[in-house]
């Protein structure tokens, strides 16, 4: 008679995190993202979402609810301090603190450039222009407009040939 013994583990399946969107919202001043569970094992532990801004740790979040299979977690960064003027490189990074044993530890991070929109729409008189305050040697003209923007009066003899212009 032969005894034959076989040693075998068998392997839970593993979650796998990655970023799979993220959006740089201007008007609301929110970097929203969403992490998804690509893996076939579920995450039971909280995980840390950092948000990094021109290659600098900037802020930082938790996903503190289970994650099975296909789920995702959503949320956002307040970027009130992020998202004025000039574009910014934002990279997110799901699992930051390598809390969550994974498929693929290499897939945790979402880059993209967030610029600013440009209104491309000039604006619209909602009231004038009107001419008030006429002098010998000066005038007022006011008007309005549906948003903010500069204006500028050109004046002179001969509108066009040696005209002045007033701006603000």
């Amino acid at each position: 008679m032969y005894w034959h013994v076989y040693n075998f583990t068998v392997e839970e399946p593993l979650p796998d995190l990655y970023v799979s969107k993220v959006n740089c919202d201007w008007e609301s001043k929110r970097i929203s993202f969403t992490v998804k569970n690509g893996g076939q094992g579920s995450v039971t532990e909280d995980f840390a979402i950092t948000l990094y801004v021109n290659g600098e740790e900037s802020k930082e979040t938790m996903c503190t609810h289970d994650l099975d299979a296909n789920e995702e977690c959503n949320s956002f960064f307040d970027a009130s301090d992020i998202l004025y003027g000039n574009e910014v490189d934002i990279t997110i990074f799901a699992d930051s603190h390598n809390d969550v044993v994974e498929e693929n530890e290499d897939n945790n991070r979402y880059s993209i450039t967030c610029a600013p929109e440009v209104d491309t729409t000039p604006p619209l008189f909602t009231a004038g222009p009107t001419v008030i305050d006429v002098t010998l040697n000066s005038a007022t003209i006011t008007w309005e407009t549906d948003e903010l923007s500069n204006g500028k009066v050109s004046y002179g003899e001969n509108f066009g040939k040696n005209s002045s212009s007033a701006s603000g």
